[in-house]
């Protein structure tokens, strides 16, 4: 009788290869559920248009900024300080009125002091969705007042833990909003908790959502980021600190000699 064994075996390796990818294929769309808005920066904008690759067609539009190709794995978007920016085409990707939880997840690198200094912007739709510099006891840190429903200048702001700073430093943050909760309002820096809201809320205001820099109730963007920004993503859900771990894992193996990771964390 012919030996079938090696039949068998071949056939069993076939199912567990498929078996595997099937679960590869199931975790990427877990991670990727709730996605509206990605940005690789991986390839120059064509016409100033910037491709979202989350499949929702909320594309960007790219005013001054130049590509590089040193991104922290593949290309990334510089910022002058001046006059660059991205805006969104569809400003309202996630309906403030209706969705109340959101995350935002980024890299960002500085390449001056100014961006904490000046309150310079890594994202903004004003204070939704709002990343910015600040200092604070002369420590540069990160800041939001996406927590703040209030009046346009009021509120109390989340502050981060002290940044780690250096050149050609890169950093993992990440914003998570949820209205329903206390704390509304975490800040993820390198995978860690480093700043929460003192209470409830959520701000709904907008003027449009923009990279690297803010509307602040004005006509004109201004308070423009100086350095790098890449790998853009807001979800319209909350991430659990394992996916928010993940995130800061994804893009590391291109550029791990370059990041400088926070130590400071909330308890």
């Amino acid at each position: 009788m012919k030996d079938i064994s090696p039949m068998i075996k071949r056939h069993n390796r076939y199912h567990w290869v498929v078996g595997s990818f099937a679960a590869f294929l199931l975790a990427a769309q877990a991670n990727d559920q709730g996605l509206v808005v990605h940005y690789t920066f991986d390839t120059a904008p064509i016409e100033g248009r910037i491709a979202d690759q989350s499949g929702w067609g909320n594309d960007g539009l790219a005013h001054g900024t130049t590509f590089v190709s040193s991104g922290i794995n593949g290309g990334a978007l510089a910022f002058n300080g001046i006059s660059d920016w991205v805006s969104v085409i569809n400003p309202y990707v996630i309906e403030p009125w209706e969705i109340t939880q959101y995350t935002v997840s980024l890299w960002f690198l500085s390449e001056s002091d100014e961006n904490f200094a000046d309150n310079r912007h890594v994202i903004s739709d004003n204070r939704r969705y709002q990343l910015a510099g600040a200092r604070q006891n002369g420590q540069p840190v990160l800041l939001s007042y996406a927590s703040s429903f209030t009046d346009c200048c009021g509120g109390t702001p989340v502050i981060s833990a002290p940044l780690r700073l250096g050149q050609e430093a890169w950093h993992h943050a990440v914003l998570v909003v949820d209205e329903q909760a206390v704390p509304s309002t975490r800040i993820y820096v390198d995978g860690e908790l480093v700043g929460s809201s003192i209470d409830s809320g959520a701000n709904h205001g907008g003027y449009g959502l923009l990279i690297g820099a803010v509307h602040d109730g004005l006509s004109q963007p201004g308070r423009f980021w100086i350095g790098l920004i890449d790998d853009v993503r807001i979800y319209n859900r909350v991430l659990p600190k394992d996916e928010i771990a993940h995130l800061g894992r994804v893009n590391r193996a291109g550029g791990a000699d370059r990041l400088a990771v926070n130590t400071t964390q909330l308890p």
